[in-house]
């Protein structure tokens, strides 16, 4: 029903999915109906929602050892609350703090989003900690193809380097996708 864009009539299928997780000892599985919960719930632009049901699925993939799943939603959880205006400084320092608690497990992917959380979260007033994330995301061992560079553009436009943000458009459109 989500892919049809039925969204009523998906909540009601998960809010039915929902009333036999006291008896399912699938942690993984639960924890996937309340992050397809979240995604409906930013769809229709409740972000308070979207990150309680994030919160629930994550506790879910911990307690199934699904830490890829766990820290994707530390990331979702992240951008809904940007786009929702509700990531705070204590938010973020306590999204950061989880992320690098988990670090050496992040996909490359999943690295990229945090660093596009930190520079996005920077104001565009602190040049010197803008230019120390970029500095940080460029010498995170990603390696070049890894590394959006669309994000890396959009930090140098804030300082106002406009020769680097040209030429990190540039590996992006070099790089296609990234």
């Amino acid at each position: 029903h989500k892919n049809a864009k039925d969204y009523e009539q998906a909540m009601n299928d998960y809010l039915h999915a929902e009333e036999f997780v006291k008896n399912c000892d699938d942690n993984i599985i639960i924890g996937r109906l309340y992050t397809a919960k979240s995604l409906l719930y930013n769809i229709i632009f409740d972000g308070q929602s979207a990150i309680e049901q994030l919160g629930l699925a994550s506790q879910y993939f911990l307690k199934g050892g699904d830490t890829v799943r766990f820290l994707n939603n530390l990331n979702n959880t992240a951008i809904i609350m940007r786009n929702s205006s509700l990531l705070d400084s204590v938010a973020l320092a306590d999204y950061k703090n989880q992320i690098e608690r988990y670090w050496e497990r992040l996909t490359p992917s999943q690295k990229n989003t945090y660093y596009f959380i930190q520079l996005e979260m920077i104001p565009k007033t602190d040049t010197v900690a803008i230019n120390l994330m970029i500095n940080k995301y460029l010498n995170s061992n990603l390696g070049e193809d890894n590394i959006s560079w669309l994000s890396i553009a959009d930090a140098y436009l804030k300082v106002g380097n406009i020769e680097e943000s040209l030429k990190s458009v540039k590996k992006h459109k070099l790089d296609g996708d990234n």
